[in-house]
């Protein structure tokens, strides 16, 4: 019987070993497979989440269904509505930040979300409300974009990039009940941040395991 496979569209390299390596704790059968197109991203930012992109994105996921993944999985905030709403015959399209905001809106009425990119506030909040709504749960959300973050993760300096956003978790942690990480890029900053007492949430662990208990449930 051949293994199931997952698949993950990212828009930076840097994604490929932290997605891998989620992969590989929960279940080492599974086989992984990673597409990279950064232009997805560059081109959001400049021009918002035009029918261009939609199409290319889409294409990009239909390439993972074509090289066998029965699950794919879009790990960019900015561009994930457009990977939940595609359909394939043979395959679930998943965006990594939806298990995320479910256990936002399930365990907090005052959510923040800090992202490094304006661009990725708006779809956040867009993802957040639709949980609450699904969840029919009464939520009160704010954003915030942490300033100067993000060239540091573009040039590769993640210590620093994550210690930028600790300092933006420290600072807002008494104005809310849960802190949402609005990118897949930012996780590592929680491990900058301990003496923070609540929770703080990231989307790459909660999407895993939630893609590959999903995985698991395919006959």
């Amino acid at each position: 019987m051949q293994n199931k496979s997952i698949g993950f569209l990212h828009t930076s390299p840097a994604h490929i070993s932290t997605f891998e390596m989620l992969c590989n704790d929960v279940d080492h059968s599974v086989n992984v497979i990673h597409l990279v197109d950064e232009m997805l991203l560059t081109r959001a930012q400049q021009d918002g989440l035009t029918e261009s992109i939609k199409q290319d994105t889409q294409t990009l996921l239909k390439q993972l269904v074509n090289q066998g993944a029965d699950i794919v999985v879009c790990t960019c905030s900015t561009i994930g509505s457009v990977a939940e709403s595609s359909r394939f015959e043979n395959a679930i399209s998943l965006r990594v930040d939806r298990a995320m905001a479910d256990v936002a809106v399930t365990s907090a009425s005052n959510i923040l979300i800090l992202a490094a990119l304006e661009s990725t506030l708006m779809p956040t909040q867009l993802l957040i409300e639709q949980s609450a709504k699904m969840l029919s749960k009464s939520v009160s959300i704010n954003g915030v974009k942490v300033e100067n973050a993000w060239q540091h993760f573009e040039n590769g300096d993640l210590p620093t990039y994550y210690q930028i956003i600790a300092k933006e978790i420290e600072k807002h942690a008494d104005d809310c009940d849960v802190i949402v990480l609005a990118q897949a890029s930012m996780a590592g900053a929680k491990e900058y941040c301990g003496a923070v007492s609540i929770p703080v949430l990231a989307s790459p662990k909660l999407g895993v395991d939630a893609a590959l208990a999903l995985l698991n449930s395919l006959v």
